[in-house]
């Protein structure tokens, strides 16, 4: 027997005293699914960390575009207008009574009966136009009547001869569709002059001109 056989000998008896118990598996599986869970735990931290900034930019995508004011608006929604309730008398300088309800504007001069009015109705007065009616008073004349339009008017003016008289505007709660005006003149002779109505947007151009 040569050095090699001999010392090869001594190996295998040395390692045949040795007690090897069964071998760790339960332990190696555990370590195993703990290994598994932080890699799946830093995996979703990296995504969450990458689609974080996706999702804060794509919030200025939407649709944040300034809407121009009134462009949309109803000629109820103006700003101007009082707001008055269905059948409420708004008495004039003069003594006349307006009020307002869905079929539209209804005018007694002072010391007439109410129930019978002059009216202008919307369903008279085309869309985009006005109507009105006109009460001649002892000390001059009443006008009132309906703007019916796409866009919220901020001011009517009615001119009488060489004066120019802004009107008052008034709405029903809700959105009716429409405004009321009322002009007042202290010129007695004046209800059977036509006068020019010039209706206002409310960046101050002009949505419409005509004759009453």
């Amino acid at each position: 027997m040569n050095t090699d056989d001999a010392l090869a000998q001594a190996l295998r008896q040395a390692a045949s005293r040795i007690s090897v118990g069964p071998p760790p598996v339960a332990a190696v599986v555990r370590q195993g699914r703990a290994l598994r869970r932080r890699r799946r735990a830093v995996g979703l931290a990296v995504a969450a960390t990458v689609l974080a900034p996706v999702c804060l930019l794509a919030v200025p995508h939407g649709d944040t575009s300034p809407v121009r004011p009134g462009s949309t608006a109803s000629a109820s929604t103006s700003a101007q207008a009082e707001v008055v309730a269905s059948g409420e008398k708004v008495t004039t300088p003069s003594g006349a009574s307006l009020w307002l309800t869905g079929r539209g504007v209804f005018l007694a001069g002072a010391g007439h009966p109410a129930s019978a009015p002059d009216t202008a109705l919307v369903a008279d007065t085309p869309a985009g136009h006005v109507g009105g009616v006109a009460w001649g008073t002892g000390s001059g004349t009443v006008w009132a009547g309906v703007y019916r339009g796409p866009e919220a008017p901020s001011r009517i003016t009615l001119e009488v001869g060489s004066r120019t008289v802004r009107a008052r505007l008034y709405t029903l709660t809700g959105s009716p569709g429409w405004v009321a005006y009322c002009a007042e003149t202290s010129t007695p002779g004046h209800a059977s002059v036509k006068p020019t109505i010039r209706v206002y947007a409310a960046d101050g151009s002009l949505l419409l001109t005509t004759r009453l």
